[in-house]
C-alpha cells in the first residue's frame, strides 16, 4: 500500500503519502444503517488500529506487539527477518521513541496500543527498505 501510494504520487506529480497500522485481534462486524447501509467493524482492535495508523511515521508501516507475536513462528530463533521464496525479506525494528505521537501532536503511550510497536522494512536479500 505504501509503495503503491508512493508510485501513484510520483506518477501524478503530487505530494501524497500514507501511514499504515497493522494489528492482530478480535472485532465484531455488522451492517449499520437503514437508508444507506454500511458494513462496519467494532471493538478494541479497531481503536488500536486507528492509533497505530495515526502514529506511524509518514510512509511507513507500524505493527503492534500482538501482530509481531503472530509473525514469530515465521521468524527463525533470534532473527527479526522473514525471507520468502522470491528473495523478498520482511524485518521488524522496534520504535525507539519514549512515546508515540500523531501528526496532530497528540501523545499516545505504548500501553494504549498493547505495548511496544515496530516498523516494517522490506527488501531483496540484505538490501532492506523501509516500509
Amino acid at each position: 500500500m505504501v509503495e503503491a501510494t508512493h508510485n501513484w504520487s510520483r506518477m501524478k506529480g503530487e505530494s501524497v503519502s500514507c501511514h499504515v497500522g497493522i494489528h492482530s485481534g478480535r472485532c465484531v462486524g455488522g451492517i449499520v444503517g437503514t437508508d444507506m447501509q454500511r458494513y462496519h467493524l467494532f471493538g478494541d482492535l479497531m481503536t488500536t488500529l486507528e492509533l497505530l495508523e495515526s502514529t506511524a511515521p509518514r510512509g511507513r508501516v507500524q505493527i503492534s506487539n500482538a501482530y509481531k507475536k503472530s509473525l514469530e513462528p515465521e521468524l527463525r530463533a533470534g532473527q527479526t527477518c522473514i525471507m520468502d521464496s522470491s528473495g523478498m525479506s520482511l524485518s521488524v525494528e522496534p520504535r525507539a521513541e519514549p512515546s508515540l505521537m500523531t501528526s496532530k501532536g497528540d501523545v499516545i503511550a505504548y500501553h494504549e496500543v498493547g505495548g511496544a510497536t515496530f516498523l516494517l522494512r522490506t527488501g531483496r536479500g540484505s538490501g532492506a527498505r523501509r516500509v
